[in-house]
C-alpha cells in the first residue's frame, strides 16, 4: 500500500478510538435549537453505523484488498453524508424518514412492470 494508504488508514484508526472512546461515557450534544430526539438518534445511529462499516472497511482492504473494500467503503461514506445532512438541516431527519415509503414504493412499481412474472408478486 502507498505511503498515502497507510497514513490514511493510520487516521481512520485513530478516529475510531477517538470515537469509542466518546461513546464509552455520556455524550453531549451542543445545539442552539430545541432538543430534537429524533434528529439526534437519526445522526447518532448513522454515526454508529459509519464507525462499524470502517472497522470492516479496514478489514476488508488489509485482507482482499482495495476492490473488495470499497463497496463498504462507499455505504459508510454515504451514510455520513447522510448524517450530516441530517445534523446541520432543519427538517433532514423527517425527510430521510420520508425517503423509504417513496423507495419502496418505487421498486414495488419496477418490479410488477418487469418481463420477469416471478418478479411480479
Amino acid at each position: 500500500m502507498s505511503s498515502t494508504g497507510t497514513s490514511t488508514t493510520e487516521i481512520a484508526r485513530r478516529l475510531f478510538t477517538i470515537w469509542d472512546a466518546l461513546v464509552e461515557n455520556d455524550i453531549k450534544v451542543k445545539n442552539t435549537h430545541p432538543f430534537d430526539a429524533v434528529k439526534v438518534s437519526r445522526v447518532l445511529a448513522l454515526t454508529h453505523h459509519v464507525r462499524k462499516l470502517g472497522g470492516a472497511s479496514l478489514e476488508l482492504l488489509s485482507s482482499h484488498g482495495v476492490l473488495v473494500a470499497v463497496p463498504s467503503i462507499r455505504a459508510g461514506f454515504e451514510n455520513a453524508l447522510t448524517a450530516m445532512w441530517i445534523a446541520q438541516s432543519s427538517d433532514g431527519a423527517q425527510a430521510w424518514l420520508a425517503q423509504d415509503p417513496a423507495a419502496r414504493r418505487a421498486i414495488q412499481k419496477t418490479l410488477r412492470t418487469t418481463d420477469n412474472p416471478e418478479l411480479h408478486q
